[in-house]
């Protein structure tokens, strides 16, 4: 899968993310060579950051903590974005991705 190469620096990401402590809330990912997943960027700005990171030519992913509305608990959002001008074979190629990625990401945590 395209998890390999950057397996590291996507689960360090993760860790990131995840971790209350930490001053990263957002990390957003995307396809190096539309094969390699690789981390693109993070921040602390929260959600709004992070929706100004997602561009309409790309297939990206992105991680967002944010607290439960109920209990106040941070939970980690994924985002599948699919850039409007993204190619057709290139959305089909990516689809059966989401799976992976979610598994990948849910099992770091």
């Amino acid at each position: 899968s395209g998890l390999e190469r950057y397996r590291l620096a996507l689960l360090a990401a993760r860790e990131d993310v995840g971790n209350p402590r930490a001053g990263t809330d957002w990390a957003v990912f995307g396809y190096e060579k539309q094969h390699d997943l690789k981390l693109l960027d993070s921040g602390g700005g929260g959600p709004d950051e992070l929706a100004g990171k997602f561009s309409v030519g790309s297939i990206m992913y992105g991680l967002c903590r944010l607290p439960d509305p109920g209990s106040g608990t941070p939970r980690i959002v994924l985002i599948s974005w699919v850039g409007e001008n993204v190619p057709e074979s290139q959305r089909a190629a990516c689809a059966g991705h989401l799976p992976v990625i979610r598994s990948f990401f849910r099992e770091a945590t």
